[in-house]
């Protein structure tokens, strides 16, 4: 019986270091099909817009190797694969899964496929350095039972050999699909999308590996805590991989190799490992809410007359923060922003102006062109004080910049102009606050914010604590911080000393 296969990409663009890829050409050896779902009218956000760039250059480089790409275009990716699936008389079906916090659209597929006979095969993670089972054993056993979510222990435990990425073989004969199919839209129709997608042009593997090996300086910030070393003992600076990464342009081992910092890769993969074991942080709830509620109430101070024109004014950049505000208008005008700078920017709108971190997270996933549901909903809670690990607590968001990388960004940013939404003019002309009442009202919320940063700085020595067993599949509640229970904990929130300044600003390990 001939051997045929089709295989939906998900997750991973790119033809060499792919495993769904291999799997599909070894049980397609006498026809495979590649597809991929998009949906209808052109891409909107800037994650959309990256991947239909990052699909075309696929595309190119399966007809460079003798394949074709099919690209669906359908609001339901699983029932539009199942049809192409049951257009062919003998066909086992390939999966390339990645859990990004998305509706699981596999899962669907297998229900539609089972009554057929079809095998369906899922490759999963293949996003990651390294499978969930492997992270999952990194990440400490509590002893009051499940798991204990700690960056500094996964860090020490996570020290196993990278595989090598692995190419890809020759590639069989195409299966000729006859589905009925509109014409997929994978290009930016607005002049915001056109102009992020020009600052990343080419989204090719071999422009994603040259970021991965030298790094972008005149796009970075660079501080003490950003610079590091790659597995060569190399400097390595950030590199504006992340929307390669996201996409899957290029693997993480690929990343890896060319140059980037294992560290960096890690708290990637820390933060799936958390998103799979803890349940508040799989549906978006905050994995302590006490925290959260806190951080929002416990000061009266603002610099502006409610929470929607401080939220306006931060995604305008007029904050008053300059660090801040060249890092929002550099977010709409490119898409991205350096890791410090996100961390800064997340801080200001928090802890500075009271807004909650649920409306951070929702304009990122609006504007980031590496935008990942799991990392992003990792940082902002973070970021409120009220997730796994707040570690960049207590940041001083509206200092002047005092170091020359920084004077240099915040004159390429800072008073950059700047086309914005016509949702967002209400705030356009208006000034931002005077440096001096930024400087009081900061230092007022730090002080107010004294035992909620405290309670956070227990939370990141002591562990989330997540109810999970060895043969569980599904997240688990949170039920502690460290040895303590979690309502003792949350309990104890109002007894809690101020933190030491230096354990609010830096992170120990």
């Amino acid at each position: 019986m001939d051997s045929q296969c089709v295989l939906w990409l998900q997750s991973c663009l790119r033809v060499d270091d792919n495993a769904a890829l291999r799997k599909a050409v070894e049980l397609g050896s006498h026809g495979l099909a590649v597809v991929v779902v998009v949906g209808p009218g052109p891409p909107r956000t800037p994650e959309a817009i990256f991947r239909g760039a990052a699909i075309s250059a696929l595309s190119t480089a399966l007809e460079a190797r003798g394949g074709r790409l099919t690209v669906l275009v359908d609001d339901n990716p699983a029932e539009a694969v199942a049809r192409v699936v049951s257009t062919l008389p003998t066909v086992t079906a390939v999966v390339s899964d990645f859990d990004d916090g998305q509706p699981c659209a596999t899962e669907h597929l297998a229900t539609m496929l089972k009554p057929g006979g079809v095998l369906l095969e899922v490759v999963r993670d293949d996003n990651l350095l390294y499978p969930f089972f492997l992270s999952c054993r990194a990440v400490g056993r509590a002893r009051g039972g499940g798991k204990s979510l700690r960056w500094a222990a996964f860090l020490k435990m996570m020290d196993s050999a990278v595989a090598a990425p692995v190419p890809t073989g020759v590639l069989p004969p195409c299966l000729n699909l006859h589905c009925q199919n509109r014409e997929p839209i994978l290009t930016p129709q607005s002049k915001w999308g056109q102009a992020v997608l020009a600052v990343w042009h080419p989204v090719t593997v071999s422009a994603g590996l040259q970021r991965a090996s030298r790094g972008l300086k005149s796009s970075c910030l660079m501080k003490s805590s950003d610079i590091g070393q790659n597995a060569q003992g190399q400097v390595c600076l950030p590199t504006g991989v992340s929307p390669f990464l996201r996409a899957g342009v290029i693997s993480p081992r690929q990343a890896l190799e060319a140059g980037v910092r294992f560290r960096d890769l890690l708290w990637r993969e820390f933060s799936f490992v958390c998103w799979r074991i803890a349940a508040p942080l799989a549906r978006g709830s905050p994995v302590v809410p006490a925290l959260g509620t806190a951080a929002l109430s416990c000061s009266s101070s603002s610099l502006f007359s409610s929470t929607d024109e401080a939220f306006d004014m931060w995604c305008l950049g007029k904050t008053g923060g300059r660090l801040v505000d060249a890092g929002m208008r550099q977010l709409w005008c490119e898409g991205w922003m350096p890791r410090r700078i996100r961390l800064v920017c997340a801080a200001c709108l928090v802890e500075g102006l009271g807004v909650s971190w649920t409306r951070g997270r929702d304009w990122f996933a609006h504007t980031l062109i590496d935008h990942d549901p799991v990392i992003n909903t990792m940082m902002w809670q973070n970021a409120g004080l009220c997730g796994v690990d707040p570690f960049y607590r207590g940041v001083k968001w509206e200092t002047v910049p005092d170091t020359e990388s920084e004077e240099l960004y915040v004159a390429q940013w800072a008073d950059r102009e700047v086309q914005w939404p016509k949702y967002l003019n209400r705030f356009a002309s208006a000034p931002p606050p005077d440096w001096h009442r930024v400087h009081t009202v900061a230092h007022e919320r730090r002080r107010d914010l004294r035992p909620v940063l405290a309670a956070s700085a227990r939370l990141c020595q002591a562990g989330v604590r997540v109810q999970w067993g060895r043969g569980d599949s599904e997240p688990g509640p949170v039920v502690g911080v460290g040895r303590a229970d979690l309502h003792s904990f949350c309990a104890s929130l109002s007894a809690c000393p101020a933190a030491p300044a230096a354990e609010r600003v830096e992170r120990t390990e």
